[in-house]
This record gives C-alpha cells, structure tokens and sequence, in this order.
C-alpha cells in the first residue's frame, strides 16, 4: 500500500517502517497537520476514490482494503520547505548537549560540549547586560537554586565584567524540602566564582509570607490548596526572600534564570487568558526590578553548562499535576520540535508585544498585602486568608 501527500508543490510517499502503527501515529512522525487533512484512497482492484476516515486504524488494516491512500491537505501552503528540510549534524568531541537549530534550506543539528554551552550562555548574557547601563557600585541580587538555570547564572554574569564579583548577592531560599536538596549544589557553584551565598530560612520565608500558622507554611499551603502545585507559592517565596536581601542592600535589582521555555510558557498562559505578555527581559515589581538574562537560552543548553549538577537536580524534583502549568509548558517544550527555530522568533515576539504592557503591570492588593497581576475572586481570597492564618 502506498501512502501519498498530495502538496500544492508535488506529491511525496511517505515511508513505513511499521505496518502495524496507527495512520495518525505515521502523520505525527512526519509531521503532517492530521486534523487539517482529508483522506482519499483507492480500493484494491479499483481505480475510482473514495473518501475515508479513522485515522486510528492500523496501517496493515487498512491495506487489506486499499491499494493506495492520499492525504489532501486543506492549504496550498509549501509543506515540503518546512517538514522535508534536510538536517546536518556537527559532530564534535565530548558532546553533552545538542540543539536543533534553523538554517534557511536546513536544519543544522549542533552537538555541544560544556564549553560550547557555557560560551552560547555567555552570548546570550552579554547580549542582554550591553543594553543595560550598570552601576559598578550597586549591590546585584542573584537568586540561585542549585539547578540548571542559576547554576550557569553566576559565570555567565561576570564573564564579560560589566557585573564584578563583589557586586554579586547569591541568594537562596530554603523551606521547600525537595529545593532544599539544591543548597549544596548551590554552594559549589558559588564556592567556584568566589561569591558568598546567603540563604533566607523557613522562619523568614513564614515572616515575609505574613504566615501565623503554628504547622509549616509549606504543609499549611498543601493542605488548604489540595489541587495546586507547591511552585505556586514557592515562586512567590522566592521573589519575597530576594526583594528581602535586596532591600536590607540598599538594592533595587534582582536576577532571575528564567530560561526561553519558561518565558514562553508564560507568555503562552497569559494569551490564552487574552492578556499581553508580562514584560520582559526586565519587569518592575513594586520598588524592585527583575532581570531574565537567560529568556533566549534553551534549557538543555543551560543544563548542559554544568551536566552531572544539573541531572543531580532532576532525580530531586516531584511531579506536577496543574494543568494550568502543564499545557502552557507542554506549548514551550514542542515549539521547538514542531518547527525548529520558531521558538526564538516567539520569544522575540512576545518580547515585543511585552513591552505594549507597562502601565501597573503589578497591582499592589491592601487586603491580601501583596501585588497581583490580576483580581483574585472570593474563595481563594478566604483560603489564602485560611492558610495564613488570619481566619
């Protein structure tokens, strides 16, 4: 049975390596859009077409019945240029990390060794800090984790020195069990770079949480919000333990390592809510500015930087069930597979569109003490108020 793509710009046969796999599992290997495609074959012995559907059924199935199955696309847009480009690889020696990258007529698959990764980071960084006009005498916030992102933040910062080491604050807040484990990764990386790490206790976290519970706030969050995922609050948590160094600093500039797939994917959640993007690379937050230097580096990228820490932190990580967080990441991770390239051209227009939506971004709530993006509607209201142990 022959299988064919009939394109405005030729007809291709699409191979089969596996009678037994489902069609839609042969459009997903060659990336064919199935739910924009309408499929015809030609029954054994005929030549005249009928129209056909289930795209579930197995290729071996469906040969017992048909000679031949075209796929009829419903645009004349060129396929061809963009699902049969030919991919190059680079090989090199020692490769821990490899990227898909966009070439006009080609994709270049680029194997990269630590020094690769780390030398694009720096790139990145540097492209980032040449459009900003820095204080050699301010005190800079760095928060770091012990994963992939900050693990690589540090060196990259002081790479091209524009930021001086006695400049830098690392600062991680602990109170999370499974991020706790990265404290001593964590102390590695600024034991490497000389820089001194603070961290922010559970205490202190409770304190600029405005927490009264008597059990820990994180087994209080769990426990009041069944359905969320602890990178709720703890996000927060970190935000409020370094705008808390900061300002004991006399400092108004925070770093994050939000990476290029975090960027999208928050840039994806807020249009599906019909909202701008939140501005990047930097945002103001109350009195504070936050800095995303590495929001065009690809995380495996990043991971690569510092590989033995990074897989380190994965064994460490528990599940996540929001969807509300899953989809829009899901979005950011297949961007890139989808079509190599188009996550950088994303990013970058969502960069642009982030920019249109400066005015009061964050909203500061006297009720709940705290700045928001958004109104919050009663019950979660009553359940933050609950888990602070208000009411």
């Amino acid at each position: 049975m022959h299988i064919i793509f009939k394109t405005y710009q030729g007809d291709f046969f699409l191979q089969v390596q596996n009678r037994n796999q489902s069609l839609i599992s042969l459009f997903i290997q060659n990336q064919i859009p199935f739910n924009s495609i309408t499929l015809f074959a030609k029954p054994v012995g005929r030549d005249t077409l009928v129209k056909i559907s289930n795209f579930n059924k197995s290729l071996s199935e469906l040969a017992i019945y048909y000679q031949e199955i075209y796929i009829q696309p419903d645009r004349n847009i060129n396929y061809e240029a963009l699902i049969n480009k030919p991919i190059v690889t680079e090989n090199i020696q020692n490769p821990v990390s490899e990227y898909l990258f966009n070439d006009d007529d080609k994709y270049i698959h680029r194997l990269m060794n630590v020094d690769d990764c780390r030398k694009y980071t720096e790139i990145c960084v540097e492209n980032f800090l040449s459009t900003i006009k820095i204080n050699s005498t301010t005190t800079i916030v760095v928060g770091i984790s012990g994963g992939g992102d900050s693990n690589t933040l540090i060196g990259s910062l002081l790479k091209n020195g524009r930021i001086k080491s006695n400049q830098i604050k690392a600062v991680m807040m602990l109170g999370i069990p499974d991020w706790d484990k990265g404290l001593e990764r964590a102390k590695k990386i600024c034991s490497k770079y000389n820089i001194e790490l603070e961290t922010v206790g559970e205490a202190k976290v409770a304190e600029l949480l405005k927490y009264n519970g008597k059990e820990s706030w994180v087994d209080a969050y769990e426990r009041i919000f069944k359905d969320d995922d602890l990178e709720i609050i703890g996000t927060l948590a970190i935000r409020l333990a370094l705008e808390f160094v900061a300002k004991k600093n006399n400092s108004d500039t925070i770093i994050l390592g939000a990476n290029l797939e975090d960027i999208l994917a928050e840039s994806f959640y807020r249009l599906r809510q019909g909202k701008l993007p939140l501005p990047f690379p930097i945002r103001k937050i109350g009195d504070f500015y936050f800095w995303y230097p590495l929001y065009k580096v690809p995380k495996k990228i990043l991971d690569g930087c510092f590989p033995l820490l990074s897989e380190e932190n994965y064994t460490n990580r528990y599940p996540s069930f929001m969807l509300g967080r899953v989809i829009p990441y899901y979005l950011s991770q297949m961007t890139s597979n989808i079509l190599p390239g188009s996550e950088f051209d994303l990013v970058q227009g969502f960069q642009k569109l982030s920019q249109l939506n400066q005015e009061e971004v964050f909203l500061y709530d006297d009720d709940l003490e705290m700045y928001l993006i958004s109104e919050i509607d009663l019950e979660s209201r009553y359940k933050w108020k609950e888990f602070l142990g208000r009411e």
